[in-house]
């Protein structure tokens, strides 16, 4: 949630969970199967941005598209043009 307010995203997402929602955190993939349900997307539909090891190994483990960044300042919209999202 941080990131999203630091990198002015937030708008563009339709919800923002933590970890308290789930049994098992990071690096277990529970909190973005979480997502997933509650989005009704699969895996392969969603794209995940993450900068933390734990966060890389969770979502990487979710089967969805991952996007490994450095931290907040590598987290902008042209990221995903970038990786041919757009």
């Amino acid at each position: 949630d941080e990131m999203l307010d630091r990198t002015e995203l937030k708008r563009y997402f339709q919800a923002v969970i933590g970890a308290d929602r789930v049994r098992n955190p990071k690096p277990a993939p529970d909190i973005y199967h979480y997502a997933f349900d509650l989005l009704y997307r699969r895996p392969d539909e969603c794209v995940i941005i993450e900068d933390a090891p734990y966060g890389v190994a969770a979502a990487r483990a979710s089967g969805a598209r991952v996007i490994v960044v450095d931290g907040y300042a590598a987290v902008h919209s042209g990221l995903f043009a970038t990786e041919g999202l757009l």
